[in-house]
């Protein structure tokens, strides 16, 4: 991936929507297999795992 630095402000929205489908997808995807990983099962996606797991965004 190629980091360009100047981006307008449209394009950074762009990305950051990008990041935010991609994350509620595999968070959807996952809770749609959680019977077949049970340490899954045990986690929750509240609003403090989230915004620790994207601190860096």
């Amino acid at each position: 991936m190629h980091v360009q630095r100047g981006n307008t402000e449209k394009e950074v929205v762009l990305w950051q929507h990008k990041v935010l489908e991609t994350l509620i997808g595999l968070l959807v995807k996952g809770g749609e297999k959680v019977k077949d990983c049970p340490v899954n099962a045990e986690r929750t996606f509240d609003y403090q795992t989230l915004y620790r797991e994207t601190a860096c965004f």
